[in-house]
């Protein structure tokens, strides 16, 4: 019978550590950035902890996209990981005349995948994703914190990118520079493309050159004003 009820993992618990989290982000007035799930939609914000609520300012512009029951994700700097948060009030106006949504205080952090933030790459033509072994080229179509969406024109996507398998030696090509990866593995299906969680060679240039293509990638998308709660 214990063998049966251990069958049933239960969801890793992580309460204390995301409150700890965010009274310092609320404390320090840190801004974050937040990211609708599944859009390109991302604006940054503070945050402030209310009646075991988290408090967003909502930037102008949004009002559309932030609907009771919205999930969006953000990163947590000094953990380096993402917090997924769903949308109970979508709209309260404070005293001080600035708009805000509120969430629920979630007990887990988001699961694994591509992560946070993905940014919109679909306008940069000279951004591919370069298979040396295969001779194959692929667009990429956006760029998250450890992974690519790539534009698969043809083929099946099931067999040229096999979902949860790694495979070696890729490169990210993007104008004349070239960032090596040590792996990718395929992640969702999308259409006529497919998610790939990254994992950068251990080369400075490799890890300088990512971080410049996500900064102007991530400026080039977002110039929405901040989100304020005081």
């Amino acid at each position: 019978m214990a063998d049966l009820f251990g069958m049933f993992k239960k969801e890793e618990d992580n309460s204390t550590e995301i409150f700890q989290a965010l009274q310092k982000l609320e404390s320090q007035k840190t801004a974050v950035r937040m990211e609708l799930e599944k859009s390109y939609v991302s604006f940054r914000t503070v945050i402030a902890l209310r009646d075991n609520m988290i408090v967003v300012g909502k930037p102008p512009g949004i009002n559309d996209q932030i609907e009771k029951g919205v999930r969006l994700r953000f990163r947590i700097p000094e953990l380096e990981r993402d917090l997924p948060l769903e949308v109970y009030h979508a709209h309260v106006n404070l005293k001080n005349g600035h708009a805000v949504f509120v969430c629920r205080i979630p007990s887990s952090f988001a699961k694994g995948g591509r992560g946070a933030m993905r940014f919109d790459a679909s306008r940069v033509t000279t951004l591919n994703l370069h298979l040396p072994e295969r001779g194959e080229t692929y667009r990429v179509l956006d760029v998250s914190q450890n992974g690519v969406r790539v534009y698969v024109p043809m083929g099946d996507l099931k067999v040229l990118f096999p979902q949860g398998k790694p495979s070696d030696r890729a490169e990210i090509h993007y104008d004349r520079y070239v960032i090596h990866l040590d792996s990718y593995t395929p992640r969702v299906y999308k259409g006529r493309s497919v998610g790939l969680e990254v994992t950068l060679k251990d080369l400075k240039d490799t890890q300088t050159r990512w971080e410049s293509l996500r900064v102007f990638l991530e400026s080039s998308q977002d110039q929405r004003s901040m989100g304020r709660v005081g």
